[in-house]
């Protein structure tokens, strides 16, 4: 059963310096080679960082009638804000089990510098993996990096986090990542959580408020969230967890701003008077709000 009881989260990112962030780019990099990542010359990050000090030295790039540039500008930004998010955790969260171990890492450096552009999913794929674990660390969480992606200390019991990031729009293919996550966690864990990344479903969240935004956020997933649904009665589910990114340029200042979010909602199964649906949202509550506090102290290395 699909509690009522589900809750989303908006967290923003308001201010970000392309300058200081290319910049942060190159810390990363050397964190990265410091830990045993292999940095092969032109990589994904070092591409990244390229592009935005070159649009740094030419703002004017960016405008309505550029499309392509504005996507591309935006995609590298995603690349650094992910990549600085998982190094900030390996330097001011530390686990006693390293939760991103060096081959994970690697993916960082791969792939194209669109996702349209990728001919293998795999780098972009760990990426959202990384930043799953960046989310519940961020948010004080114990995780470590076993089957069935993470395994989490949740109420004294270890339990599953299956990391599903989908490309689709198409509903059928919701439900069939369920079903193979949930397989995923009944043969590791036994019981745990999905996380889902369906950035591809979003395409809008430019609504002034919140409460715009949630409605957007909502009307958007209507399709998913049916799918969703579907898995609610499956024993090894505790609940899906449904990550997305958002940005845009907005040309409606006297200078380009980028908006950045990064929509959040926890669906927990059961019936809403259970027990374990009131733990469920208790504790994933309490990771979103320390994830926040968390990237607040980020932002402020963005600026």
């Amino acid at each position: 059963m699909l509690s009522n009881s589900a809750g989303w989260s908006n967290t923003r990112i308001d201010r970000i310096n392309t300058h200081v962030i290319a910049r942060r780019g190159e810390e990363v990099l050397d964190e990265l080679s410091s830990r045993g990542v292999r940095v092969p010359p032109n990589n994904r990050l070092s591409r990244a960082i390229k592009f935005i000090d070159a649009i740094n030295d030419a703002p004017d790039l960016i405008s309505p009638n550029d499309p392509a540039t504005n996507e591309t500008f935006l995609e590298s930004l995603r690349t650094l804000i992910d990549s600085l998010m998982v190094v900030w955790c390996l330097r001011e969260r530390p686990r006693r089990v390293n939760p991103f171990p060096a081959d994970r890492l690697q993916m960082l450096l791969e792939g194209a510098d669109l996702a349209s552009a990728d001919t293998n999913t795999r780098p972009r794929d760990i990426q959202f993996e990384l930043s799953v674990g960046s989310f519940f660390i961020m948010g004080g969480a114990d995780i470590r990096p076993v089957e069935p992606d993470y395994d989490l200390l949740f109420h004294m019991e270890r339990l599953g986090i299956a990391v599903k990031r989908l490309s689709s729009i198409k509903p059928a293919r919701v439900l069939q990542r369920l079903r193979k996550a949930t397989r995923q966690i009944e043969t590791s864990t036994g019981t745990g959580f999905v996380a889902m990344n369906l950035d591809s479903w979003i395409n809008d969240l430019g609504a002034d408020n919140v409460e715009g935004v949630g409605e957007q956020f909502n009307a958007q997933l209507q399709d998913a969230h049916r799918e969703i649904a579907k898995v609610s009665g499956r024993d090894a589910l505790r609940g899906v967890l449904v990550l997305a990114n958002w940005s845009q340029w907005s040309f409606d200042g006297p200078k380009p701003q980028i908006e950045y979010r990064n929509p959040t909602q926890f669906i927990p199964f059961g019936d809403p008077e259970d027990e374990n649906v009131a733990q469920c949202l208790d504790f994933m509550d309490g990771v979103r709000a320390r994830f926040d506090a968390s990237l607040g102290e980020i932002s402020r290395l963005m600026y």
